[in-house]
């Protein structure tokens, strides 16, 4: 009797330990797939110095980058495979296993929380008020934009900031609320004057008038905005992957240790770098 209580209690302990490494196993499987693919299925965006594709079609922007110098400070040997999208799309690609990651900056918030896995965060990316050059309506702030135009691109928390600022507007001035499929393209109407005010993550602006300072667009001076702490930024993750968050989580911060972080945005012209970079 007491070699069969022995022999079940040892079957027990096998089927427990056999659980433990196949759970294991799958929670590795992005590691496990890279050893042999060498390809990372990455989702990139369409906002240029952030995330986009050159025209080779090669992932480009501070977060390939980013994603690059983290696999390689890792120990992995793999490039990015870029599959590119709207912003709106890229949690249906993770979840639907399209992607593995993405190559893109995105505000961690609860609802998104319930469908992918997120990194810790990495920066922190404010929105910026980008109105036509001169700013020749004066605007300075939300409120500034009743009775007008107000744009930003899908998928993005901005969209709420919008409605609830159109909201609060006097009877009769709401604000009109336009959204893109991409921050260039908010941009693209904000000078062209069908957009009287866009909110768009305040360097991809930035960077736009570095590369061509004769777009007709500019940041409004003086607007603040909504809420800095809100606004960290992580890589979302397919939600399988918690051994490869661990792995790049790792890295990452080893990276902003010894300045290769401020050194990619830098190379983006994203000076200071502090401004992302500084910690809540």
């Amino acid at each position: 009797m007491k070699n069969h209580a022995k022999r079940i209690a040892t079957c027990i302990g096998l089927i427990a330990a056999l659980a433990g490494q196949v759970a294991y196993a799958q929670e590795d499987d992005l590691l496990a797939k890279l050893k042999t693919t060498k390809k990372l299925d990455t989702a990139v965006g369409h906002s240029p110095a952030w995330s986009t594709l050159d025209a080779s079609g090669q992932a480009t922007g501070i977060m390939p980058d980013i994603t690059l110098a983290v696999l390689k400070k890792a120990g992995i040997d793999a490039t990015l495979n870029p599959v590119s999208m709207p912003f709106d799309s890229i949690i249906p690609a993770l979840v639907s296993g399209k992607v593995d990651i993405a190559a893109n900056t995105m505000f961690v918030t609860p609802a998104r929380a319930k469908q992918v896995l997120f990194t810790d965060i990495l920066l922190y990316n404010s929105e910026g008020m980008f109105v036509a050059k001169g700013n020749p309506l004066g605007i300075k702030s939300l409120a500034d934009l009743c009775g007008h135009t107000g744009a930003t691109y899908k998928g993005t928390v901005w969209t709420a900031v919008l409605e609830k600022a159109s909201k609060e507007c006097p009877a009769g001035k709401s604000i009109e609320i336009r959204l893109y499929t991409s921050s260039d393209l908010v941009l693209q109407d904000v000078a062209a004057g069908r957009v009287n005010g866009g909110l768009v993550d305040q360097y991809a602006g930035l960077y736009a008038l570095v590369k061509d300072p004769s777009l007709k667009f500019e940041v409004a001076t003086g607007y603040v905005p909504a809420d800095r702490a809100a606004n960290g930024a992580a890589f979302p993750i397919n939600p399988k992957y918690k051994s490869f968050a661990a792995v790049f989580n790792k890295a990452y911060f080893e990276l902003l240790a010894d300045g290769t972080i401020k050194s990619i945005f830098e190379k983006y012209g994203m000076k200071p770098a502090d401004v992302f970079l500084r910690r809540e």
